[in-house]
């Protein structure tokens, strides 16, 4: 519909052609205006004549000029010869008729005169086309209404407006209406003048069948080019609801499907070899629904994962209860008196871990990321851990002692990334906190920011024991746990790196992990890496 419509009201304006029609009518009134001039002037030089009267004298006194109308008839036929769809009327000043073109006037009456029609040949196509044309362009609006002409069969020249003009002295056409058909009808006349003499009147009447002919056969033309148009514009809508609303359908049902069923055997659409908006909307239609099952099914280890963290807790903690009421000695109640106490905080901990994971995605999702200075940020967190290493809480990141923390972040100045202060704080705060669980005594902890073309690259180093074998991507699992040897059991929930990793994927960008090795190829360290993407200046 949408792309008829401009077809459409393109169509119906050109078949509107009321001032086209009505210039070739102005024009043609005064090309009859001009003829009926003309031949009164012929009349009146050629077919006039002095007219006298006899008084008492010998002699005959002027009474002025008359038309001959014998010779004024022949110049009246002659004149029509080759005017075959107009009438010629001559009257005298007193509006009697003198001669009429389609009639013969003699003593005895008038004998009319007809134009033998021209034979038509075989009727063709176009014929057809045309005869319906005209019946289906004949209920468009006709032009401004016209008067109605009056009675064509009347002799009397003071019946016509035109033919009155003209016996004042004044020229004249107009425009009517025809009498028995539907077509526009042009009259015109003239004075027959003697000096400033009116012998008499040309009356010229024509019906305007060359101009309804010529409008109509444009009309025809338009309407041809408009019905090919309309067509093809027919055809490429279809073609176009079968490339683009078809599929569009298809999509939208499956979509559909999955909602209804949540079932994973729906099979989307196959449009990988469409190239155009369609095929992409189809590709990200699948890529979504396959994130949406990713993330169903992270959701149900989520869920798993938590259970079985929370039990572990619980169990102890039953087994401490249910042992703590049938013994009696002081210190062994003492020690499941701390077990239950530490298994609390363990639960405590892992609640509240769990709670700002499950919240993370909204809250990632909410929030907006802004162009974000980085060499601020790394020296708020030198800052920072400097002073957490100089405090006696042993709360802090820093509670391990004599671990130095070298930040190389010079040549990151001027440099920027797209995200969140607070978020990307957290998470190298993560990333140090677990290098400093695992560095030694006396160990270092270097934090390299190497910006690249496109890229700012993050390393944060240590000198601990590394990352054992094939477990490279499973500490970035959720509740992953392997902590080292000296440190009390359930103080992390193995959340902050699963946490971080989702973080940096959140901004775009990725996190990973690999160890670090001596010249004898052996384990010197852990080395995390976070790429972020950089933007302009002008950004």
């Amino acid at each position: 519909a949408i792309n008829l419509t401009a077809v459409v009201m393109l169509g119906v304006g050109i078949l509107y052609v009321v001032q086209y029609q009505d210039r070739l009518i102005e024009a043609e009134l005064e090309s009859m205006r001009a003829e009926a001039q003309l031949f009164a002037g012929a009349i009146a030089e050629g077919a006039t004549q002095i007219r006298l009267e006899p008084n008492s004298s010998p002699y005959q006194t002027f009474a002025g000029e008359r038309i001959i109308p014998e010779l004024a008839g022949r110049m009246v036929r002659r004149f029509s010869e080759n005017k075959q769809t107009m009438n010629v009327r001559l009257y005298n000043t007193r509006g009697e008729l003198i001669a009429d073109s389609s009639k013969l006037i003699g003593p005895s009456g008038a004998i009319a005169i007809d134009q033998t029609p021209i034979p038509q040949g075989r009727v063709q196509i176009n014929q057809i086309f045309g005869h319906f044309a005209n019946k289906l362009l004949s209920v468009l609006p006709r032009r401004l209404s016209l008067r109605q002409h009056p009675d064509m069969n009347s002799f009397d020249a003071l019946s016509f407006p035109d033919a009155l003009s003209a016996l004042d002295g004044v020229p004249s056409s107009t425009a009517w209406a025809h009498p028995r058909r539907d077509l526009v009808f042009m009259s015109a006349a003239a004075p027959v003048q003697r000096v400033r003499q009116v012998l008499g009147v040309v009356y010229l009447t024509k019906p305007a069948t060359d101009i309804e002919k010529q409008v109509r056969e444009m009309q025809v033309e338009i309407l041809k080019i408009f019905l090919i148009v309309f067509g093809i514009t027919i055809v490429f809508s279809l073609y176009l609801s079968n490339t683009m609303a078809g599929p569009l359908k298809r999509l939208a049902r499956a979509a559909e499907k999955i909602r209804i069923s949540k079932s994973r055997d729906i099979e989307l659409p196959d449009m990988d070899k469409r190239h155009d908006e369609i095929g992409e909307l189809a590709r990200a239609f699948r890529d979504m629904t396959h994130a949406l099952w990713i993330r169903m099914d992270s959701i149900e280890a989520f869920a798993a994962d938590v259970s079985h963290e929370l039990k572990n807790p619980l169990t102890s903690l039953r087994s401490a209860i249910e042992t703590l009421r049938k013994v009696e000695d002081t210190k062994k109640r003492n020690t499941l008196l701390r077990i239950i106490d530490h298994d609390i905080q363990r639960l405590d901990r892992l609640i509240t871990d769990i709670s700002r994971a499950s919240r993370l995605d909204a809250e990632l999702s909410k929030e907006e990321f802004q162009p974000l200075d980085i060499k601020p940020l790394f020296d708020n967190l030198q800052q920072r851990h400097q002073l957490n290493d100089n405090t006696s809480d042993k709360t802090t990141i820093g509670a391990v002692k004599n671990v130095e923390m070298i930040f190389r972040t010079e040549r990151c100045e001027g440099v920027k990334v797209l995200g969140n202060e607070n978020r990307l704080t957290q998470v190298f705060d993560n990333l140090i906190g677990n290098a400093v669980s695992f560095s030694p005594k006396g160990g270092k902890i270097i934090i390299t920011a190497i910006p690249a073309k496109t890229m700012l690259r993050i390393r944060v180093d240590d000198e601990g024991p590394g990352i054992p074998e094939g477990k490279l991507e499973t500490v970035f699992d959720r509740f992953y746990t392997q902590r080292p040897e000296q440190e009390d059991y359930g103080n992390h929930s193995g959340l902050g790196l699963s946490i971080a990793k989702q973080i940096v994927e959140a901004h775009r960008g990725e996190l990973s992990a690999q160890n670090r090795y001596t010249a004898e190829n052996k384990i010197k360290g852990a080395r995390f890496t976070v790429d972020l993407p950089r933007i302009e200046d002008k950004l």
